[in-house]
């Protein structure tokens, strides 16, 4: 629910809810660690959602969603 709403609905407000009770449910998760640092993104704390993506991508290092992620991540601080 958490990704739809920021990448469909555009609704980070919203999402960031889902993502976080999905992040309160299973805090070794790297996809809410992945939901809970696009919202963040989405909201603009780009260093938060770094943070937050590279303790997913250490969980869990061969994911390509994970990776593509910290691309986005990455793009956005540079922009």
């Amino acid at each position: 629910a958490s990704a739809w709403l920021v990448r469909s609905a555009k609704d980070p407000a919203r999402a960031a809810g889902y993502a976080a009770r999905a992040l309160e449910l299973a805090p070794a998760d790297p996809r809410a660690l992945a939901a809970v640092a696009e919202v963040e993104l989405a909201q603009g704390n780009v260093s938060r959602a770094r943070e937050l993506i590279e303790r997913a991508i250490r969980i869990d290092p061969h994911d390509p969603g994970l990776r593509e992620l910290r691309l986005r991540i990455t793009m956005a601080s540079r922009s």
